[in-house]
């Protein structure tokens, strides 16, 4: 590959495992300000397309509901590989890019997409409760904004390709806001030149004729 014209570099591909997102804190959501945030300033989301680059989602949940959702704006142009019974104005997007299965479906087996999505854009689901406690209303960050899934891992790993092409796909597609929530324990110790991710997303960034906004849990 050295004697290849055009070549720079190259590196043994990373491989990430899932997170947590913490987006919550990082905007500063407490319960006290985010509800008073939420009261008076926000539109619940409506109009912005969030993709979640996971492990896919379950399309029956409820907090996946597209009930008080309007369609999706004009600009967006992905799809959705569920059946198309599953899909709606809320989860208006989903496809598989594991390079390993390109034919798999972006059924979620792992459920840690579908807790991701619902955090993120979960509609208000009232009764929720774990075996009959905590009753109350679940609801995720942006409950009327539009869903789009990119599966880019399984069993809890994701490579750093296929995690590659979901952020391109999903820039491609028209997508406002990237929810990534995988991470490396290695991340403070790798230069930002070999950070593909992270230059990935830079690049997008500023090649885009739209402002995007990228929510990493490193």
């Amino acid at each position: 590959m050295d004697e290849m014209e055009g070549f720079l570099s190259a590196q043994p591909e990373r491989i990430f495992p899932l997170h947590t997102t913490h987006t919550p804190n990082f905007l500063g959501l407490t319960i006290n300000r985010g509800l008073q945030f939420w009261k008076n300033d926000s539109n619940y989301g409506k109009g912005v397309i969030i993709g979640i680059v996971d492990t896919g989602a379950f399309p029956d949940h409820p907090s996946f509901s597209d009930d008080g959702v309007p369609p999706p704006p004009a600009k967006w142009k992905g799809k959705c590989e569920f059946k198309k019974t599953e899909c709606n104005n809320k989860l208006t997007g989903a496809r598989g890019l594991r390079s390993s299965n390109t034919s798999e479906p972006s059924y979620d087996k792992e459920g840690h997409g579908s807790h991701t999505a619902s955090t993120a854009t979960g509609n208000f689901v009232k009764g929720a409760n774990v075996s009959g406690n905590a009753k109350g209303t679940a609801v995720g960050i942006a409950p009327h904004a539009h869903l789009a899934i990119y599966k880019a891992c399984a069993e809890r790993r994701c490579k750093e390709t296929d995690i590659l092409a979901a952020i391109d796909a999903a820039v491609e597609d028209g997508v406002d806001v990237l929810s990534i929530s995988l991470g490396d324990s290695r991340v403070q110790q790798t230069p930002f030149y070999k950070d593909t991710i992270g230059l990935d997303a830079l690049t997008e960034t500023s090649i885009s004729t739209e402002g995007f906004i990228y929510l990493f849990n490193q």
